[in-house]
């Protein structure tokens, strides 16, 4: 499993979970036939899977930027994550804050004026107002 790039880290949920250090990608119900280099392939494209040698052998310079392109993985993930979980906790303040107005603030339109019983202050169809 550590040459396909994962590391066991089991939890009390999920007792056979395994990440990549790389893509930081998650699997689990791990089967005793299963071939971690094939099932990391067709979850995930990740770029330790596609390094031209074996991790020994990288130069300093191959291993930065290999390291560079593991940390931009790692800080988008967490990026999105907190975003998500932003935008989750925005909608829901907005929606007890909509509830909360609804409740205490409901609109009511004004009625309309009630009409006189004076005929004289009544418009007919064909009336226009006209100074005389």
């Amino acid at each position: 499993m550590a040459k396909a790039g994962f590391i066991h880290c089991p939890n009390v949920n999920e007792p056979d979970v395994a990440k990549c250090f790389f893509c930081l990608l998650e699997l689990e119900g791990w089967e005793q036939n299963d071939d971690p280099w094939e099932e990391h392939t067709k979850h995930h494209t990740c770029d330790f899977l596609s390094l031209p040698k074996n991790f020994e052998d990288l130069t300093m310079e191959e291993y930065y930027m290999l390291e560079m392109t593991r940390l931009r993985t790692f800080i988008c993930k967490i990026g999105r994550r907190i975003i998500n979980s932003f935008e989750e906790e925005v909608a829901t303040t907005r929606k007890h804050l909509v509830d909360y107005f609804v409740s205490k603030h409901q609109y009511t339109p004004p009625l309309p004026l009630p009409l006189s019983d004076d005929p004289s202050t009544q418009h007919s169809e064909g009336s226009h107002c006209q100074s005389k």
